[in-house]
């Protein structure tokens, strides 16, 4: 709940003016101008302009304003997003349209999102990441079914110490118990 849009004067209240430092709370107020029916005012847009230093610190905030507003890369907020993988990920495939090697160090670091991103992005295996996934039976498995389309025997040691991911796993594939 947003209290400063329910008091009368809100510009009076302790913190009003600092709120918007908080890269959410910049973001939360840009979304709400912007899908505002009036937001396409000289006034809106440069207050879109002032918000947009504030957001494009934080990761989540800076790809939601991306993804919702501008529509189109920002250069000024890929220092942020490039620190989170999630957001590193949907970035590239969304608004790179391709691999972003500067953000592949961050992305490789999780398995969900290292998967996505060879399956997605890459459109194929990506060895950089390989042993980061093949760690995490569950993406591990994912990883041999989306990507490779078949066996992974260099992760087969990892899936097996999850007997429920094995079990499928060697089902699909059709290898002997």
């Amino acid at each position: 709940m947003n209290l400063y849009n329910l008091h009368t004067k809100p510009e009076q209240l302790d913190h009003f003016k600092d709120r918007l430092t908080v890269p959410g709370l910049a973001y939360k107020e840009a979304h709400d101008l912007y899908f505002d029916s009036s937001w396409a005012t000289a006034e809106s847009k440069a207050r879109l302009e002032y918000l947009e230093p504030y957001i494009a610190k934080d990761a989540e905030s800076a790809f939601e304003y991306v993804d919702e507003i501008r529509g189109t890369r920002w250069p000024e907020a890929e220092p942020a997003i490039i620190t989170d993988p999630k957001w590193a990920y949907y970035y590239a495939k969304d608004y790179i349209q391709g691999r972003w090697p500067e953000a592949e160090q961050v992305i490789k670091q999780e398995p969900q999102w290292s998967v996505n991103y060879a399956n997605r992005v890459i459109n194929g295996r990506w060895p950089q990441a390989e042993k980061i996934i093949m760690r995490n039976p569950f993406y591990a498995s994912r990883y041999s079914i989306r990507v490779i389309k078949g066996r992974w025997p260099e992760a087969e040691k990892f899936l097996k110490a999850h007997d429920e991911i094995w079990a499928a796993y060697i089902s699909r594939w059709g290898i002997e118990k």
